[in-house]
Parts: C-alpha cells; structure tokens; sequence
C-alpha cells in the first residue's frame, strides 16, 4: 500500500458542523494567498439543504473539505474541494471527491460538474480519473461603465417562442456544449431556465433590434452576461448600453465565455477586456436524461 492509499484509508468523511469552522478557517488561511472564499461562503454552504458540505478528518481533525449542491433536477456541482496544506498528496482530495460523486449517483443525477482554473492540474487530472471530459474552456471577460443612459429593457415572457428558436440554432451554444456559465456556476440552458430568467426580467434587449442577453445583476461586483445571442452589430449596441445601465463602480459586465465564440468579436468591440484567466469545464455523465 503506497502513502496515498494509506492517507485516504484514515480518512473519516462526515456532514459538517458550524463547530467546524473555526478549524476549517484556520486550514485554508493561507490558500490563495489568503485570499479563500470559504470563510464568506461557510454560514451559506453549512444552510444550504441542496446538497451536503463534508468535512474530511483524521484523528477528529479537519483536514479536507467539499460541498455538493443541487443547480436543478438532475444537475448537481462539485465545489469547494480543499485539502490542508499541510496534508497534500494524502489522498484526501480524491477520497473527498469520490464521496461527492457517490452522493450524485445516489440522488439520482444526472450530471455532476465542475468549474476549474486552467493551470490547476491536480483537478484536472483528478477528474479525468474518475471520468470527467473536459467539456469547454472559457475564459474572463470584462467590461468597464460606459456613461449615458441605457435603453435596454427587460424582454416580456411572451417573447419565450423567439429565443427558443434562436437558441435552437445557437453558434455560441455549439462551443459549449448547451451550458452556459454565470455567479460560478454552469447548468444546462434549457427552456425552464430561459422562462426563468424572463420571469425575473434578467433576459435585456434594444428596443427594435433582435439581439437580446440573458443578465444576472450583481450591484456589488457588476453583472453577469450570461448569454448572448443575435446580429454582431446589434450585439454590440447591447453591451455598451448594458455597460451604461450598470452601477457597480468599477466594472460593468463580466462573462465567461470561450475565447473562440462567435459573439466574442461583437462583445471586445463593446469595449470587454480579456481574455483573462482561463477556465475549465468538466462534466461527469451519471445517467441519462
């Protein structure tokens, strides 16, 4: 037996507790230069009744972390994979990851998936290990204020039938396998979730014009373009009119979209920066749908 099975095999995975927090804080301080989102998320993760948050321990300590949750029936996300530093190449991150997948298969999913950065190659690799394909790389895009007014409007639910068709034959859909990603999560783009966001009044148009984008508002840290659809010219007039009706200080509108899609000429004229940091995608087929 190899150092790595005998780490794992000492490994008492369990649900956490909001005693755990101390000692969880303690155990990512210094991930990502101290920058870890885990203490912001823990109170959120801890309540969340769609999926669990494990704690990973050895000898009553916590050692290793991972959260699974419900996006929609059938969707679940892996997230919040963390090992303490100190206890690297254990095991532990792929025991943590077995347990979450296990958890998947056992609430029926149909898929679970993750979000990763391009240069993490352990996830990578974990998850070509349990049989995670890579299906796209997006990357961040950005774009600052743009003054003036906004003349762009939310579209009526009415409208559903039309950008169902546009979605039908979607160029930028084609790159991404049907998902589309926004507030560091990836679903399936389905008609359900498209009546949502109408619902919502979050799917935003010109008035007149056929191009039209699906925008989560974040005041704090800009908005999402979620998606984006219709003639480039167009296209463009959206996004800077969207960059116009943002009020979050610094920047507008982020997206995380692949650097080849067709949209993305249209979106850098409108005056987005990127791109960035590069990300991945990876899907783990469970069951069909």
């Amino acid at each position: 037996m190899n150092h790595t099975d005998t780490g794992a095999a000492r490994l008492h995975i369990r649900a956490a507790h909001a005693a755990d927090r101390p000692a969880v804080v303690a155990m990512v301080r210094t991930i990502w230069n101290g920058e870890d989102y885990i203490p912001e998320v823990w109170d959120a993760w801890l309540a969340d009744g769609s999926g669990a948050l494990l704690v990973g321990e050895v000898g009553g300590q916590p050692v290793a972390l991972a959260k699974i949750s419900a996006l929609g029936p059938g969707e679940d996300w892996f997230h919040g994979l963390r090992v303490d530093p100190a206890r690297a190449r254990q095991g532990f991150g792929r025991a943590m990851m077995q347990r979450c997948i296990a958890l998947a298969h056992k609430r029926g999913a149909r898929t679970l998936r993750y979000l990763t950065d391009s240069g993490n190659v352990t996830m990578h690799r974990m998850g070509r290990e349990h049989g995670f394909r890579l299906v796209y790389e997006p990357a961040w895009y950005r774009a600052p204020r743009q003054p003036g007014g906004s003349l762009a409007r939310p579209l009526a639910p009415t409208q559903i039938e039309r950008l169902q068709a546009d979605l039908a034959r979607s160029a930028l859909l084609a790159h991404t396998g049907k998902l589309y990603t926004y507030g560091w999560h990836t679903f399936d783009m389905t008609a359900e979730r498209l009546r949502e966001h109408l619902a919502h009044g979050q799917v935003y148009a010109l008035p007149g014009a056929a191009a039209w984008a699906i925008v989560t508002p974040r005041e704090e840290a800009g908005w999402w373009l979620a998606h984006a659809e219709g003639p480039p010219g167009e296209l463009e007039q959206l996004c800077r009119d969207l960059c116009a009706a943002a009020s979050a200080p610094a920047w507008a509108l982020r997206t995380l979209l692949p650097p080849a899609a067709p949209c993305m000429p249209a979106l850098l004229a409108a005056g987005f920066a990127g791109p960035a940091e590069h990300m991945h995608v990876y899907e783990l087929r469970l069951a069909e749908a």
